[in-house]
């Protein structure tokens, strides 16, 4: 692989995080925010649930799985919940959860961590449940509902951020072994990623890199696992910002919503008062 992976900053703000709501996950991830609906949709990976909480109230509304959830999305209106088996349709009005044709996964795998571009293509990883060999990979969808993998050889593939402007993938290995992120381009004729790039190098006390996303800029922000962190760098790999926010628990994933707020997902713990906490950003 090409290139130098550059260290994480130490120079941090921090921000005040509050509790959205009360609602409390085994291990909460993959939250996106619902301007429509004025909310944010997340999981709860191993307590097999997806969750819905309102943005003003704290509401939440809660749904079971009938597998281990990766991620939650919305592609071209419809729901769409990346578990054991495949992906899955979800109607949350009927609770129901449909398995896409063409999708299914081998036993003991499923999927991990997702973004929707800024064209609405979905992009998603899978990795062995019992993490325990790098048989993880990233797969693209395309129009048709049909999955393409685009690279291979992961313990724990997440951090996933597409830039469109660039037509580049940014993408993390999070097993402790690995720790770290890459951006590669992408030739959607060849449906193939490029010379992998290390992009953010994670040493002693840094964590390990988690869930992302994208801001306007094109800035690229990770949550930053067991650090309780969140680190933002540029496309040219240089410091941009780093936010602690406080209460710190153990953040997973963020997304982020209108006028400056952050929303951030997190493991619960015994002292958890909940495991998705709004920011607000300045600058």
């Amino acid at each position: 692989m090409a290139g130098k992976a550059r260290p994480l900053a130490v120079q941090r703000e921090t921000v005040t995080a509050r509790p959205l709501g009360p609602a409390v996950a085994e291990l909460g991830e993959s939250p996106f925010w619902s301007a429509a609906e004025n909310c944010v949709w997340w999981v709860d990976v191993t307590g097999r649930q997806v969750l819905r909480t309102d943005a003003d109230t704290g509401e939440t509304a809660r749904w079971p799985t009938p597998g281990e959830i990766g991620f939650i999305a919305r592609v071209d209106g419809r729901l769409v919940a990346g578990m054991e088996r495949g992906l899955y349709g979800f109607d949350p009005a009927s609770g129901g959860f449909d398995l896409v044709s063409g999708t299914e996964l081998a036993a003991g795998m499923r999927f991990n961590d997702a973004t929707v571009d800024a064209t609405g293509r979905l992009w998603a990883s899978t990795m062995r449940i019992a993490n325990d060999r790098a048989e993880g990979a990233i797969h693209v969808l395309t129009a048709d509902w049909r999955m393409h993998e685009l690279a291979g050889g992961f313990r724990t593939p997440n951090g996933l951020a597409f830039d469109v402007e660039r037509s580049r993938l940014y993408f993390s290995d999070s097993h402790p072994t690995v720790r770290r992120v890459w951006h590669a381009d992408h030739d959607p004729g060849r449906r193939k990623l490029g010379e992998p790039v290390p992009f953010m190098e994670f040493g002693d006390g840094d964590g390990r890199p988690d869930g992302a996303a994208l801001d306007a800029d094109g800035n690229y922000w990770i949550a930053c696992l067991e650090a309780g962190t969140i680190e933002a760098r540029t496309p040219a790999g240089e410091f941009h910002r780093s936010i602690r926010p406080a209460p710190a628990p153990a953040l997973t994933k963020l997304a982020f919503g209108p006028d400056g707020r952050l929303f951030v997902t997190a493991k619960g713990t015994p002292a958890s008062r909940s495991s998705l906490l709004a920011c607000r950003l300045g600058g």
